[in-house]
């Protein structure tokens, strides 16, 4: 920001160098120190271009007016002021995406998914099942990080920290969010830390941690607006190193709690969640139905059997594969009965071949 005087264009003819105050953002300080560098050039040449005629002789010698800068939020250009307050957010971005990416697919790969879908849960309520504790742990980083700012880097914190822990709050749960997603697409732990870093490398270069975000071409910072990191960067130096409040951060938390609806909206509209539905269904089923929930199974059912259970088999009706299981009660009697493929998964009753 340029203040001029008022009665500046008088004094600079009457030879009197009028002061002309620029303020300067230096919470980044490498995309201030080249504009900075650039001043005294500037107002040369706006000298030159303006002084004709009478005043041309003004000309002569340095600019006919002193350049006071005001560098605000980090006067002593203080590298570690920028970078540590950022870490915050690289920090998370990394840990919370890759964590949770391999939420889903180490429950697939240990054989631990059936127990899961079999729970009468909808996919809404999985996914917090999975990403609330990475949310407390996500604070501790925050908090872990914070001390190590204040007390080895002397990092100012002008804002509230309740509100800091807030925003924190959606931005970790948007990047868990983003990881759970990579989960449930993801065939292996391989492919899902593979996505994982597909999303956290872009977020480090557009974002504006490594580069500064305004001296990116048009197309990067396109990209870049949409990444959670950029908005969660500016939140976070806005309020340790400007002492912002909730009316300057909140456009930037828009757009993070946007991205988490979006994110959220493609787990329930994925395979994973049709899953849980059904599984929750199969789980739900009213105690006169043929195809008996695991509850019914457990309580009513295998008391009965013996030890032993005869053959069984797996045939599809309506669409739902269903295993008809042959067992003999307390009387000898045969019996047959009907459960669902995940509560048989869950009895490690397999199908006779």
């Amino acid at each position: 920001m340029v203040t001029v005087p008022v009665d500046f264009s008088r004094r600079v003819l009457r030879g009197e160098r009028p002061q002309l105050l620029v303020e300067a953002d230096t919470t980044d300080p490498a995309a201030t120190a080249n504009a900075l560098s650039v001043l005294e050039r500037l107002s040369s040449a706006a000298a030159d271009r303006e002084l004709t005629g009478p005043s041309a002789s003004l000309k002569r010698g340095p600019p006919p007016f002193d350049l006071v800068v005001h560098r605000r939020y980090n006067p002593e250009g203080e590298t570690a002021f920028n970078v540590v307050p950022g870490l915050m957010g690289v920090v998370l971005t990394m840990t919370m995406v890759i964590m949770t990416c391999l939420a889903v697919t180490r429950e697939r790969e240990r054989g631990t998914m059936e127990s899961l879908l079999a729970m009468p849960l909808r996919p809404l309520e999985v996914m917090l099942g999975k990403i609330v504790p990475y949310i407390l742990i996500g604070h501790g980083q925050v908090v872990f990080i914070l001390i190590v700012a204040k007390v080895l880097f002397a990092v100012p914190m002008q804002g509230s920290l309740i509100l800091l822990s807030l925003s924190t709050v959606v931005f970790i749960t948007a990047n868990l969010a983003v990881g759970f997603t990579f989960s449930t697409i993801a065939g292996n732990q391989l492919q899902a830390v593979q996505m994982g870093f597909f999303f956290f490398l872009p977020s480090i270069l557009l974002s504006g941690f490594m580069f500064p975000f305004r001296g990116m071409p048009d197309w990067a910072q396109a990209i870049g607006e949409g990444l959670p990191l950029t908005h969660f960067l500016r939140i976070v130096r806005g309020i340790l190193l400007k002492g912002v409040g909730a009316a300057e951060i909140w456009p930037d938390l828009v757009v993070i709690a946007v991205f988490l609806a979006v994110v959220a909206c493609l787990v329930a509209g994925s395979a994973f969640a049709a899953d849980v539905v059904a599984g929750h269904e199969a789980a739900s089923l009213p105690e006169g139905q043929d195809v008996m929930p695991l509850a019914t199974v457990l309580d009513r059912v295998m008391p009965v059997i013996e030890g032993e259970v005869g053959n069984s088999k797996l045939i599809k009706d309506g669409g739902v594969w269903i295993y008809v299981i042959l067992f003999f009660d307390e009387n000898g009697a045969r019996r047959e009965l009907k459960v669902d493929a995940t509560t048989a998964a869950i009895l490690g009753i397999k199908a006779a071949r």
